[in-house]
């Protein structure tokens, strides 16, 4: 497990918080692996039903932060997966609720 120490307080406030990322990915971690395994859709799924969800990326400088969020062209980032993902699922939820309606008649 990798855990991260964040210290220094505002105001003088001296003392450390310790925080456990959920996941960590090595170098050679697909992006489509990276948008799986982020749960992602699992968060973006909450966020239809009225949830707030909040996707932290945390790294040193050059570790691919901003790769892995924006990818490149012929590998996706994350926020292009997931906005296609939820128009993808936008567009399964109005053909469930079209096909509701004519269940109804």
């Amino acid at each position: 497990m990798v855990s991260v120490a964040v210290g220094g307080g505002r105001g003088g406030k001296q003392g450390f918080k310790l925080f456990h990322p959920a996941v960590t990915w090595g170098t050679r971690t697909s992006q489509e692996s990276v948008f799986l395994e982020s749960r992602l859709p699992e968060l973006m799924d909450k966020c239809l039903e009225g949830y707030r969800a909040t996707l932290f990326a945390y790294g040193q400088t050059g570790a691919g932060k901003t790769f892995t969020v924006v990818g490149e062209k012929g590998s996706p980032g994350l926020i292009e997966r997931g906005v296609g993902y939820l128009w993808d699922r936008i567009d399964r939820l109005k053909g469930e609720r079209r096909q509701g309606e004519q269940a109804a008649v």
